[in-house]
């Protein structure tokens, strides 16, 4: 099975022409312009780079292509509580009518708990990258302290 490596940062630049992307933590990593969500993740990455927006991305450590991306955003955790079906926590965030679980299930689930609940407990603002799917928190971690307003997606 391949190794992933998983990052949340910034991008700092693109090129489109043969999909090669750095981010602003030194993360590179390449899009295959002939997968299917070339186009789809192109316009995200250019979109977060336009706005400054923190994306979370996942690469594989040998070929150094992207496996998956998705947009991080800062919430304010509203209420952490168990979930009645015994799979982890339900995340509530403010100006959130969604219902987002953490599963106890997830490889990093004992490394974002105490992120969800330290920001349900301080107040303090938390970057989240949550599937869409499933509305599942795949990645949390403490706001960086200067960020534009999140992209419009839904929680």
């Amino acid at each position: 099975m391949a190794e992933t490596e998983i990052t949340v940062s910034r991008v700092a630049a693109f090129e489109p022409a043969d999909g090669r992307l750095r981010l602003e933590d030194g993360t590179t990593c390449t899009i295959d312009r002939q997968n299917a969500g070339f186009e789809v993740w192109a316009r995200l990455v250019q979109k977060s780079q336009q706005h400054r927006w923190h994306l979370y991305v996942a690469c594989d450590r040998s070929s150094r292509q992207l496996t998956s991306m998705l947009p991080a955003a800062v919430h304010h955790v509203e209420s952490v509580a168990a979930d009645p079906s015994g799979g982890g926590l339900r995340v509530r965030f403010r100006r959130s009518h969604a219902i987002h679980v953490l599963k106890t299930s997830r490889d990093n689930a004992a490394e974002l708990r105490p992120v969800i609940e330290q920001a349900a407990t301080s107040g303090e603002p938390v970057l989240v990258t949550i599937s869409p799917r499933d509305m599942e928190i795949i990645d949390a971690r403490p706001a960086p302290a200067e960020e534009p307003p999140p992209p419009n997606t839904p929680n």
